[in-house]
């Protein structure tokens, strides 16, 4: 009785420090850390801690940035072997696609509007797809590339003339896309239209048939500065900075597709001043957001508040009611 006792203590000593032996050579090694901003629900990006002869941290972190595996714990693929020390918010520009099979990653140490190398890797593979030149960030400093809901496409912005560029996974390579302005873009849920600016004018293309899509009431001056699709697809709404009709106002509207209907949601007074154009109580809509259900749009006003429209009602009408309030805002990340 007392051997086999011994020889099962012994067998689960050495499974109980396998396990743990497993664990620590799939984590991290010292001064590697995971760059939590670039991060999906099975990867993330890691790179080197920078320290100095005293082991202070300094100059935040560096290269080799590697791709890092949640599920099996371990760095995987090496996206970048050199580059100059960056900061989390100026290295690399990287995003992931919803499936998690792609990955889009930029290059290090390069201003806000420098070109740079944006490279496309397949996850389930390991290898590179392609290359392209493309102006990585927008205003904000977040990645300007946008995968579509269903991994096919990735819209970015040209490095070269700043047009609006469209990658097919299917060929891997660009498709025939009008020319239009980069920023902002936004794939329908599923992943048939594009919307994006094209000569101040808000412009949707069918990436199915090919064709291109204006609201009949085609009359902005600088275009939309923000979007937002309804779950079936159907109506896109975009805030508009200024039209040839009221250049002193900015709106927002809800398009239908179908229907080729506009509708005005929401207005606000553009001061003028010496030294530019700026909306009461803030600056331009930065933000739309449809409820899953459709009957509200949220929307965030870049230095101000967001407020949630009941699009369903007629007229529309501001609701009341907390931003905390509302369900489908629970995730939504802006600034109170």
């Amino acid at each position: 009785m007392f051997r086999k006792r011994a020889i099962f203590l012994a067998g689960s000593t050495l499974v109980i420090a396998a396990a743990i032996g497993w664990l620590f050579a799939r984590s991290l090694p010292r001064d590697r850390v995971l760059v939590r901003r670039f991060s999906s629900t099975r990867w993330a990006l890691t790179a080197n801690i920078n320290r100095d002869k005293d082991g202070k941290v300094y100059r935040g972190i560096s290269t080799p940035v590697r791709l890092y595996d949640r599920l099996r714990r371990r760095e995987t693929i090496e996206l970048m072997a050199k580059g100059d020390p960056f900061d989390v918010r100026d290295g690399p520009a990287a995003g992931f696609s919803s499936d998690d099979s792609l990955l889009a990653i930029s290059g290090v140490g390069f201003g806000l509007y420098a070109p740079s190398a944006l490279d496309i890797w397949d996850l389930k593979t390991g290898k590179k797809l392609t290359s392209v030149a493309a102006l990585c960030r927008d205003l904000d400093g977040d990645p300007a590339f946008r995968f579509s809901p269903d991994s096919r496409f990735m819209a970015y912005r040209s490095a070269t003339a700043d047009d609006l560029h469209v990658w097919d996974r299917s060929w891997n390579r660009d498709i025939a896309v009008p020319p239009g302005h980069g920023e902002p873009v936004a794939f329908s849920p599923d992943s048939r239209f594009l919307a994006y600016n094209k000569q101040g004018n808000v412009t949707v293309w069918d990436l199915q048939g090919g064709m291109e899509k204006k609201p009949l009431e085609s009359d902005q001056l600088h275009g939309a500065t923000a979007f937002s699709w309804s779950a079936d697809s159907q109506s896109l709404a975009f805030a508009e900075y200024a039209t040839k009709a009221k250049p002193q106002e900015q709106l927002i509207r809800i398009w239908n597709l179908e229907k080729n209907e506009t509708k005005n949601l929401w207005s606000a007074s553009i001061v003028r001043s010496r030294t530019g154009s700026h909306v009461l109580g803030g600056e331009r809509v930065d933000k739309l957001l449809f409820s899953p259900d459709g009957r509200y749009l949220a929307y965030h006003v870049y230095v101000g508040e967001s407020q949630v429209i009941d699009v369903s009602s007629d007229p529309p009408r501001q609701m009341t009611k907390k931003i905390s309030d509302f369900d489908f805002l629970s995730e939504w990340k802006v600034s109170q």
